[in-house]
């Protein structure tokens, strides 16, 4: 991992650390976590009830920037809970388990759900799936190009 920089970015470290870690905090709902930069290397900082600080170096389960590590991982999960994506002539349809459908479109990135909308980023779990997508392929090409 040669860029330490997206540890800089507070929000999107807790994002995905709090979906790695989620059955850490649900079980310890008192435990604190954060990231903290010492010596170049990344750490997840625990602080538990008792305020007693570990440390755990993550920078071994780190493959990509965080933000991409982020977009996979929301990619992973919502194909794990039976969301599809399927290309159309204008973009991509996202189908959701129960048979809702989104239209995303690219360049700029625009969902048709109701959070689009409504959120300040103007991004959507459709659209971060999306954005998954795109990286986990690229990882796939980059490694079977390496392969054969």
């Amino acid at each position: 991992m040669s860029n330490f920089s997206s540890f800089l970015n507070p929000k999107l470290s807790e994002l995905l650390f709090k979906r790695i870690f989620l059955k850490e905090i649900i079980c310890n709902p008192s435990n604190s976590l954060s990231i903290k930069v010492k010596d170049s290397k990344p750490y997840l900082s625990v602080i538990n009830g008792n305020n007693k600080q570990s440390l755990i170096e993550i920078s071994p389960y780190l493959w990509d920037s965080i933000e991409n590590m982020y977009y996979v991982l929301v990619y992973s999960e919502m194909l794990g809970e039976g969301y599809l994506l399927c290309p159309i002539e204008n973009g991509v349809l996202c189908i959701s388990p129960n048979g809702d459908e989104y239209q995303i479109s690219m360049n700029p990135y625009h969902c048709t759900c109701g959070h689009y909308h409504w959120k300040e980023e103007g991004f959507c779990k459709h659209i971060l799936m999306l954005k998954g997508f795109f990286i986990n392929k690229k990882r796939i090409s980059s490694y079977l190009a390496t392969r054969f």
